[in-house]
């Protein structure tokens, strides 16, 4: 190790050169990664709504319906040229309107209202659409191009182009918040002006290669993308933090910059390596989930850590050694105060923040098991001044909150499909129902029916019904619909129907990540435990530490239902392994402190001066990944980034807390027995 060590400090400009080299390299690549945006591609691949989207588009060779499209003041006739110019788009692939179900040609009072009014409205014309585009922000621009600037856009493919557009910006805008309040934070931690640039600049070039090597992935998910990079630099500057302590206190002693540095390496990679195994094992739990966002999010954040540490091992000892010069005469004086008298304090009320504790252990873990969950992506925080939140309440006032659903039945049976298609009709819920056994030329044969309604609802194997529902995406009504539906038509069809929707993967969504929970979050707290295990050799202290974090996070947890709010599962289920992983560090520095001071001193002084000791280690980069995790709430308007951010937040802060003033309590307790 000393010899790879040396090396690296005596090649430091080659190593340099070639980190800078890598790093443009990876930026380069980094813009090249394709982001998905769609939650639903990352369903398991046996979920019955995934099965029917892909029979879907191999049988029809188009998707779901996913955009609504309302035209004021518009006739009849035009309308009906418009719908012709809309399938002419190439991100068009599917256009439902009124003259597949009535013949426009004749007056409207003779037709069906219900089926008149889901279609041509006030005077305007409603369009059901399927957009196909890996670019959606760009295809909305090409519809309204053709539909006018009078038409409204709501859907799904608003939220995949909202989405779209924020991810980048949005994340532009934490970093540059975020970068000076870490600059401040690591002056108070470190001893010279220019050490709090080097680390940035280590975990940054480590942000850089993570991104990068994403390039070997077919794509990543928004949310990886959006959280992946400041999560990184959060969770892992602690690490150059402790480098940077172990080479000053050496350089303190009398030793040569080079020789002080050789030392720090040595010393301090058993330690760092500890606490990035720990959080590398958190995020690895998240490849165990069926649902693939977890495996999209964990190797990611797994392959960063990775990066870190690399980064911190070998280019920051290369950094601090080339500018030691200019950074020995820009030290300053050490700015982080004593936390002799906040020590002491926290040991003299021990008791009363056990029994705290205690009391509301069993309170918080029965209240974050029974949150009120949502499973997809709210699209409620649009800015209602916004030309998507006109247009979003303007076809709502208009046709109610409504979606499209599809339903494959076996082609052949047209009495059955309408027999089908009157049942659905009667559902609560349900405003409009069409198929091929509807259209007013069905009974004659195929070749007079126009093209374009056969290729959209007959396909060689399947008759396709679109169903249009006037229920919130996500609710507790809608997935009652959907087990309704799927009853109905298994029952008129034994040999199979596939159902497709938002809805629909919304349910298979909701079974897919409770099955999730318990394995990954038994797979971490196993392979953390294991860990600290293998660390301290005692079997007593893995659990007491576990049970101080994981009570931060059933706390961090609990407070949405006791507020009466939402929580996103996903949020729930990756926060649970994040936090663990994250800041059990914080736990380990201060038993590894405590059990130092303990051989010599009474539990009550080794318990004051490990915490006096730890606070001043701790405080930085949990002051950090707060604020990450409050920024990301703050700024992101993507529903699912925003809470999760809060809730890492959070759970940063109350991790820190628990570490604080419950775990030195515990301490004392395990080891009052023992002598010193």
């Amino acid at each position: 190790m000393d010899k790879l060590n040396a090396s690296i400090l005596n090649h430091r400009k080659t190593v340099i050169i070639v980190y800078v080299v890598l790093a443009v390299l990876s930026i380069v690549l980094a813009m090249a990664v394709p982001v998905n945006y769609n939650l639903i591609d990352y369903l398991p691949e046996e979920a019955p709504s995934t099965k029917s989207i892909e029979l879907m588009q191999s049988e029809f060779d188009e998707g779901l319906p996913n955009c609504n499209i309302y035209v004021p003041n518009i006739s009849l006739i035009r309308a009906r040229e418009l719908k012709a110019e809309l399938l002419e788009l190439p991100e068009v692939s599917g256009v439902i309107w009124l003259d597949m179900l009535a013949d426009i040609t004749v007056p409207l009072e003779m037709a069906d209202s219900k089926t008149v009014e889901t279609f041509y409205k006030d005077g305007g014309a409603r369009y059901i659409v399927t957009v196909d585009s890996e670019n959606m922000a760009k295809s909305l621009d090409n519809i309204r191009a053709v539909a006018g600037e009078e038409a409204a856009i709501s859907g799904q493919v608003i939220g995949l182009a909202f989405a779209q557009n924020a991810t980048g910006s949005e994340m532009i805008k934490v970093v540059a918040l975020l970068l000076p309040l870490i600059l401040i934070i690591l002056v108070f931690a470190t001893r010279s002006w220019i050490d709090p640039l080097l680390v940035l600049i280590t975990i940054g070039i480590g942000v850089f290669l993570n991104m990068g090597t994403n390039i070997v992935f077919k794509n990543i998910s928004f949310i990886t993308q959006a959280v992946g990079a400041v999560l990184q630099m959060a969770v892992s500057i602690d690490y150059a933090v402790f480098l940077l302590h172990r080479f000053n206190q050496y350089t303190d002693e009398g030793m040569t910059p080079f020789e002080a540095m050789k030392l720090a390496m040595r010393k301090s990679v058993v330690s760092i390596q500890a606490s990035a195994m720990t959080t590398l094992l958190g995020f690895l739990a998240l490849i165990f989930m069926r649902f693939r966002i977890g495996p999209d999010m964990g190797i990611v954040l797994a392959k960063g850590i990775v990066f870190s540490f690399l980064t911190v091992m070998t280019l920051l000892p290369a950094l601090i050694l080339a500018s030691y010069r200019l950074g020995d005469r820009l030290r300053h004086r050490n700015l982080m105060p004593s936390f002799a008298g906040t020590s002491k304090g926290v040991i003299k009320v021990r008791w009363v923040v056990i029994i705290i504790v205690l009391v509301f252990i069993p309170v918080t873990y029965l209240g974050q098991l029974n949150n009120d969950f949502i499973y997809g992506v709210a699209d409620d925080n649009f800015d209602p001044t916004s030309r998507y939140g006109i247009d979003r309440k303007l076809i709502q006032d208009k046709f109610g909150e409504e979606q499209q659903w599809a339903l494959l039945v076996p082609r052949g049976q047209p009495g059955t499909e309408r027999v089908l298609m009157d049942q659905l009709d009667k559902l609560p819920g349900v405003t409009s129902v069409t198929g091929y056994a509807r259209l007013p030329g069905s009974a004659m044969p195929q070749e007079f029916v126009p093209a374009d309604q056969v290729e959209q609802l007959l396909s060689p194997n399947y008759s396709r019904i679109i169903m249009t529902a006037a229920v919130p995406a996500e609710s507790a009504g809608s997935f009652e619909l959907v087990e309704t539906v799927r009853e109905r038509a298994a029952a008129l069809y034994p040999e199979g129907v596939h159902l497709a929707g938002e809805s629909v993967s919304l349910v298979d969504m909701r079974d897919t990540i409770h099955k999730d929970n318990s394995i990954v979050n038994g797979l971490a707290i196993l392979a953390v435990g294991l860990v600290i295990l293998l660390t301290f050799r005692s079997l007593a202290i893995p659990l007491v530490l576990l049970l101080t974090i994981e009570t931060a996070i059933w706390f961090n947890l609990s407070i949405p239902y006791f507020m009466g709010t939402k929580l996103s599962y996903l949020g729930y289920l990756v926060i649970s392994t994040v936090q663990l992983g994250a800041t059990v560090d914080y736990a380990i520095l201060y038993t590894q402190l405590y059990l130092e001071e303990r051989r010599l001193k009474a539990p009550r002084q080794a318990a004051k001066d490990a915490l006096t000791n730890t606070l001043p280690a701790i405080l930085p980069p949990a002051m950090i990944l707060m604020l990450t995790g409050y920024m990301l709430s703050w700024i992101s308007t993507l529903s699912m980034v925003n809470e999760l951010g809060l809730v890492l937040g959070r759970g940063a802060l109350l991790s820190f807390l628990m570490v604080v003033l419950f775990l030195p309590a515990l301490m004392m307790i395990l080891t009052s027995r023992s002598r010193h």
